[in-house]
């Protein structure tokens, strides 16, 4: 099976699944994740961001040997009308609190989640977008 690395970055409420056209093989998931840990440092080669004056998320992308296209495959927005914040026990005890509810998690389209950023972030030229995770999805991309 083919695989690529997926990455998702988060500003404030909003967070975006981004991919690369570097495709990978593994015989499954499990195996895929394992190979995720060594190709994680893909993300080193682009940077996503939001430019007001091209009112949209374009990337900065450094020459590499991995991949020549990256892109947005996934548009969230955590809205906090759509539930509680959540705790978390620990096996020590301790209690984390506030942890984000899964269910307040809203895919968007494109052009929608465009706009709310805009509103959001009226008046800034430049938002940045920071990596919290990454995983793998299966593609039916062919190898490089």
């Amino acid at each position: 099976m083919n695989y690529a690395v997926s990455f998702v970055y988060q500003s404030d409420d909003f967070e975006i699944s981004v991919g690369t056209n570097h495709v990978f093989e593994a015989k499954n998931r499990q195996e895929a994740m394992e190979k995720a840990t060594t190709l994680q440092q893909l993300s080193d080669y682009f940077t996503p961001y939001y430019a007001t004056a091209k009112e949209d998320i374009v990337f900065d992308v450094i020459e590499n040997e991995y991949f020549d296209h990256v892109f947005i495959f996934e548009y969230e927005f955590y809205d906090e009308t759509k539930g509680d914040y959540q705790s978390m026990t620990l096996d020590d005890g301790k209690v984390l609190y506030p942890v984000m509810n899964p269910a307040c998690y809203v895919k968007l389209d494109r052009s929608t989640f465009l706009q709310r950023f805009k509103e959001h972030y009226r008046n800034k030229e430049v938002v940045t977008f920071g990596s919290i995770s990454y995983g793998v999805e299966e593609t039916s991309a062919k190898l490089r």
